[in-house]
């Protein structure tokens, strides 16, 4: 064949290879036909050329019959193509374009659901590698779990570091205090962290949530930590548990560590910090951790206080200093017989602002609206955000120091009236003897020299009722008087020896008052309505601050 034809060919391959596509099938195919034609058109040639040549014809003839086979041959590959392979391809085209729109539409999943595969799959990956190996293994073998806590090993040492990272720990209240705390202490290599909380996250508690943010508010408060920890630590391990702290819940708060799969490896808390601020779950939990006897340290109130120079810790039989802590320390005591050996940190500072009252709330409003849960609380008490989260860390610190063994420290053994201890004693002491000369025989007070002191120094300022009285309850122009002259009987004669029942008189004066008996309270009235309305006032006040239904707001 000539050049001429050679390019004629050429074309009519390049233009079958782009009509029926680019797919090396195509390609394959019509390369296929082509060389077949190009055979029977080589072969019709040779006997044309040799009849040409003994008939004398010309090559013409020749060309037409290769075009001919060929153009024949191009036009039914072309054609077979789509119906030998065609629907095949297209069938698979098809597919994988189905399976591309389905592959975006999954990609397109919520975020918070995406994060929660992507905790459990850490979460998993966490445990199996944690059960597998001990805290010695990990912080020898991960470099950035060792730079991690590198300055927490140069303060607790490497043995105290260690012994923090296999503690298990209960953070129960998870609002300003127990958000700081659960914090921290996973910061500081907690690897086994149970966060407590019924609760959801509001606007209101980001002054001083330590993770939330806008997008967390209506989740539930030990979800939003939990998804906050894992990119945080990602090695420990949090156990979720959306419930309120009550007694029938108090294996799922208290019990062991479920998040193993060796029943040997189950583990008791080894430390549980209570953040609650409601008194009643309060003295539930405290009481629950001595029976089981966990170590447990409570929070008291940071609600309307902001001084940081003021923040205690101290045993509760000495936590005078808070209205949360004494009602927690009288029903304790009251109900299940515990007053002394539980940890607390307090605040001794006076609140600075009030609760919301009735005056203060808006045309319509009600104290009900401030409610999230009926007959739990009401949000009514202004708290500085910083505040919380000073309580929060100080109560991770001090468990942080337990549980290295490495630190020594304690509570302040000491009591809070340690100048007049005598004193105070002394006035115990004749209350006592007063009782027992009503009655016969010796006297069980439900009083102890703490009840004293709260209402000596707070309640009645080391005055007399008269005298406050008289002076229009103003301690500017009170006459102060020695303590010594000073002395406790009932308020009203009719009933027991109570906290909210005792009245400060000079001694005299205490004995008059009982011998007016039933109706000396009437009498008074009468002739000293002053006195009686100061009385009224601060023995209600004491009443508030001892009820079990007191709810003071922590967070």
């Amino acid at each position: 064949m000539s050049k001429r034809d050679d390019t004629n060919t050429l074309l009519v391959c390049c233009l079958s290879i782009y009509l029926f596509g680019r797919n090396t099938r195509v390609v394959v195919v019509v390369v296929s036909t082509l060389g077949r034609a190009r055979a029977r058109a080589n072969k019709g040639g040779d006997v044309v050329g040799m009849t040409a040549r003994s008939s004398s014809g010309s090559g013409r003839d020749a060309l037409v019959a290769y075009l001919t086979l060929f153009g024949c041959g191009v036009a039914i590959g072309a054609a077979m193509y789509p119906i030998l392979l065609g629907g095949d391809v297209l069938e698979k085209k098809k597919k994988k374009k189905e399976e591309k729109r389905g592959e975006r539409a999954h990609a397109i999943d919520d975020e918070e659901e995406e994060e929660e595969e992507a905790y459990e799959h850490d979460h998993r990956t966490t445990s199996s590698s944690l059960s597998s190996s001990s805290s010695k293994t990990l912080y020898a073998t991960d470099d950035i779990v060792r730079e991690h806590f590198t300055r927490n090993v140069q303060f607790f040492g490497q043995t105290g570091q260690e012994t923090i990272a296999d503690a298990f720990v209960v953070v129960v209240g998870l609002g300003g205090v127990g958000s700081h705390c659960a914090s921290m202490l996973l910061r500081s290599g907690v690897r086994k962290l149970r966060v407590v909380d019924f609760d959801q996250v509001s606007l209101s508690s980001l002054n001083r949530h330590a993770v939330a943010t806008r997008e967390d508010v209506g989740k539930p408060k030990a979800d939003v930590l939990r998804k906050h920890f894992a990119k945080i630590f990602p090695e420990a391990e949090i156990e979720v548990c959306n419930a309120m702290c009550e007694k029938k819940n108090e294996e799922m708060v208290l019990g062991v560590w479920k998040n193993s799969s060796k029943e040997s490896e189950k583990m008791s808390p080894s430390y549980v910090v209570d953040c609650i601020d409601n008194c009643d779950t309060k003295v539930d939990l405290l009481e629950a951790c001595v029976r089981r006897k966990i170590p447990v340290v409570s929070s008291g109130g940071a609600g309307s206080k902001c001084d940081p120079t003021r923040l205690k810790l101290c045993d509760i039989s000495n936590a005078n200093f808070d209205p949360l802590m004494r009602a927690i320390k009288y029903n304790l005591r009251k109900k299940h017989g515990i007053s002394h050996g539980v940890d607390c940190l307090v605040s001794v500072e006076k609140q600075v602002r009030e609760l919301v009252t009735e005056v203060d709330l808006k045309e319509g409003e009600t104290l009900r609206d401030y409610q999230v849960v009926p007959n739990f609380r009401v949000r009514t008490i202004p708290v500085l955000g910083t505040v919380p989260a000073m309580f929060g860390c100080a109560l991770a610190s001090f468990v942080l120091c337990k549980l290295s063994k490495t630190v020594e420290l304690s509570p302040d053994e000491g009591n809070d009236v340690d100048t007049k201890i005598v004193a105070y004693q002394m006035q115990l002491d004749r209350l006592k003897d007063r009782e027992e000369n009503r009655g016969s025989g010796k006297c069980a007070l439900d009083i102890d020299i703490n009840d004293i002191a709260y209402l000596m120094k707070d309640v009645w300022q080391r005055r007399d009722a008269r005298a406050l009285a008289k002076s229009g309850d103003d301690l500017a122009t009170t006459p102060w008087k020695a303590l010594n002259n000073l002395e406790f009987c009932r308020w009203d004669v009719t009933k027991p020896s109570s906290i909210d029942n005792l009245v400060l008189f000079e001694r005299n004066e205490c004995d008059e008052w009982e011998e007016s008996g039933e109706h000396a309270i009437q009498r008074a009235f009468l002739k000293e309505p002053e006195l009686v309305q100061v009385v009224t006032k601060r023995l209600r006040r004491v009443k508030l601050e001892h009820s079990i239904k007191v709810d003071k707001i922590i967070k």
